[in-house]
């Protein structure tokens, strides 16, 4: 286990020992935890999505806990979470993985890990996630029209789709994923 690990576990269990301060009984909204959820239910499902990496349920559901009873262990780890994925998005971006970068990146501004209700704990803000999330678009969108170009209409409508997984209401990447879609329809009716 590396440390950083052992250190979320760490936050993990203090979060599980808080429980009794946080909320006597104190219920997860069931959109969130299974209905009828307990808090450390809830925690140690999100533990779970955590190991798993999948860090858009994992940090909802961190959001919820910390919404219900504003715990200051439960609010540790929730940030903990948020950093790791950021060093994830990071690390992914600088390795020229743009389509796991901006899906890490939307994740954590989707997340509210940025909230103000935790001022000062992260190193980031939505407006740094926004600007990473737009690197990220602006590469993938000029890796599809080097595609276009060189008339790979296939390769370009895959790497404009990646976009769309992190931004699905991109009106330019829309067009052009259509755009090029009608071009390669015509293609294959020619002779």
């Amino acid at each position: 286990m590396r440390i950083r690990e052992y250190g979320l576990l760490l936050l993990l269990i203090a979060a599980l020992a808080a429980i009794p301060a946080c909320a006597t009984g104190e219920r997860v909204s069931p959109t969130v935890a299974e209905p009828g959820g307990d808090i450390s239910r809830a925690l140690r499902q999100a533990e779970h999505y955590t190991a798993l990496g999948q860090y858009a349920e994992a940090l909802m559901l961190y959001a919820e806990l910390y919404d219900s009873c504003k715990d200051g262990n439960i609010a540790e780890t929730y940030i903990a979470v948020g950093k790791q994925v950021r060093e994830k998005a990071d690390r992914a971006l600088q390795k020229r993985d743009f389509a796991h970068a901006g899906s890490l990146y939307s994740v954590l501004l989707e997340s509210r890990v940025t909230d103000a209700a935790l001022p000062g704990k992260l190193s980031f803000d939505n407006d740094y996630l926004k600007r990473q999330l737009k690197t990220c678009s602006q590469a993938l969108l000029e890796t599809g029209l080097i595609k276009y170009r060189d008339e790979k209409l296939d390769e370009a409508i895959a790497a404009w789709e990646k976009i769309l997984a992190f931004d699905p209401g991109n009106k330019t990447i829309l067009k052009a994923i259509d755009t090029a879609n009608r071009q390669r329809n015509s293609l294959k009716r020619m002779p």
